[in-house]
């Protein structure tokens, strides 16, 4: 970490960074990995000089809270130990230690109230029980924009403390699951980002709920785990926002997606909700007013899309027979015939081509609806692209479409790509063949019995 620079009072200081404090510390002892020096420093450095309010859950001789005071110069720093002689010891004018189990709710509110805390580090038993308990009692504790940190985190692969690897129980796992609550708006929806109609958020503990509104970010290192508070709690999801007035590449976005200046119609939201809650009614209803029905709605998608996108085929039926623009794609470059490829549903991949669906539309990577399907070993919707005249010379990061079959051993899917029956079992040798090949390519290979 850089020499930081505060103002005290009409004076610039320059703060030495938290190693030259750890290293040239002279008082009680303090025992830290290496690695652990650097990662406080870019966790913690923005409350020097700030008279931020520090609390550390493990004080053992109490080097570490001295050294925390000469960091944070001006701080008022708090110590809990479990050991009564922790109390004893003194270790300077503002530093205040307790000796009772921090997992104990009850002492904790009683001897520090309603006080909330810029930083919390838990240096306590290494438990992994201790660890997980500690932190749901204590975040909330933490202010908002505020730092916990934990620290040997190491001990999750332990089984003496508890911990193993991939152990539901351990710490580590446990912490896993906070990437989960940064992206509950994406899960079970999609493309759609939602705050209220969503399945995993509503489910959630109400525990797991307060960190999912509370979470700003969790950082892994070696040994440590930072988790920083947001400033305020989430109450919905982050909205998508462009700006720019050319669009050389994809000029569907300027055309049709203007976020900047994206307002939904009373409509739109009706036509959206009825989707999302499979309301055929409430859909036929709305298209009785002046909706469009080719809007793309906020999330980046039109109706059409969506209802694919859920598998709703009666609601999709019903929109292209309502002349919704089967090829008009989402904000990410997908046209609904590849998603209704991408989800297997027959009926309305034949439905949208018949309507004249674009069979070529390609995503980003260059993948076509054939592409897909034969990746999945679609068997069907391979044979119905064909017969509309879909291109098999499609190759995807070096692979072309017929050994992408081959590869995710789809045999009977790939020798409907292949030029001729004889010349697709010819790619693929012996050693490999199994089931459906060798049922396939049989009269052309000589099977020996081993025994």
């Amino acid at each position: 970490m850089d020499i930081t620079i505060i103002n005290n009072g009409d004076k610039m200081i320059k703060k030495p960074s938290l190693s030259d404090i750890y290293y040239n510390h002279i008082g009680h002892v303090s025992d830290k990995w290496e690695q652990y020096l650097e990662v406080y420093d870019n966790a913690f450095h923005k409350y020097i000089g700030k008279n931020p309010i520090s609390l550390e859950i493990g004080v053992q001789n109490g080097g570490s809270l001295q050294i925390s005071s000469k960091y944070f110069i001006n701080g008022n720093i708090y110590g809990i130990d479990i050991n009564p002689d922790v109390c004893k010891m003194s270790l300077g004018n503002n530093i205040t230690t307790y000796c009772f189990d921090a997992k104990d709710k009850q002492r904790f509110e009683y001897y520090f109230n309603n006080t909330v805390f810029d930083t919390i580090l838990d240096d306590a038993s290494h438990i992994n029980s201790d660890i997980i308990l500690t932190f749901r009692n204590l975040f909330p504790h933490v202010k908002p924009g505020g730092v916990y940190a934990i620290e040997d985190l190491h001990t999750s692969y332990w089984m003496a403390y508890g911990g193993g690897y991939l152990k539901q129980y351990s710490a580590i796992e446990y912490l896993k699951k906070f990437i989960d609550l940064l992206h509950a708006h994406h899960i079970n929806n999609d493309m759609v980002a939602t705050h209220d109609n969503n399945e995993f958020i509503n489910n959630l503990s109400i525990e797991d709920r307060y960190v999912f509104e509370w979470l700003e970010s969790v950082s892994f290192h070696d040994s440590i785990a930072v988790i920083r508070k947001l400033t305020a709690p989430r109450t919905k999801s982050f909205k998508r926002i462009s700006t720019g007035d050319e669009c050389p590449i994809n000029c569907i976005v300027k055309q049709n997606y203007n976020q900047k200046n994206h307002n939904e119609s009373q409509e739109d939201q009706i036509l959206y909700s009825s989707i999302i809650q499979n309301n055929i009614t409430s859909i036929k209803e709305v298209l009785l007013t002046d909706v469009n029905i080719n809007h793309i709605h906020s999330i980046g998608a039109t109706a059409l899309y969506m209802a694919i996108e859920k598998n709703y085929t009666d609601i999709a039926e019903y929109l292209i027979n309502e002349k919704a623009d089967v090829n008009i794609k989402t904000i990410h470059g997908v046209a609904p015939l590849y998603k209704a490829i991408e989800i297997n549903n027959y009926k309305l991949a034949k439905l949208l081509i018949e309507n004249r669906a674009d069979i070529e539309t390609a995503i980003k990577t260059g993948s076509t609806p054939l592409y897909v399907a034969a990746f999945y070993g679609f068997k069907d919707l391979v044979e119905l692209l064909l017969e509309k005249g879909a291109q098999k010379n499609i190759t995807v990061l070096g692979i072309d479409t017929l050994h992408r079959a081959i590869n995710n051993k789809h045999y009977s899917t790939a020798l409907l790509l292949a030029d001729n029956e004889e010349n697709f079992c010819e790619e693929i040798p012996l050693d490999v063949a199994e089931g459906e090949y060798i049922d396939i390519c049989g009269k052309f290979i000589e099977i020996v019995d081993e025994f």
